[in-house]
């Protein structure tokens, strides 16, 4: 992962940009096994 910093004026739009594809990413990793544990959850609480 890189970081640009040269372009001064889109650094706020980048790093939300960046934000939210960190969290896409994280979220893709994560959902195949956090869907199955969010599952059993949802049944517990249901």
């Amino acid at each position: 992962m890189t970081l640009t910093l040269d372009n001064r004026s889109q650094n706020k739009e980048s790093s939300l940009t960046q934000a939210l594809r960190l969290l896409q990413q994280l979220n893709s990793n994560v959902q195949a096994g956090c869907w199955f544990v969010f599952q059993e959850f949802w049944v517990a609480l249901c």
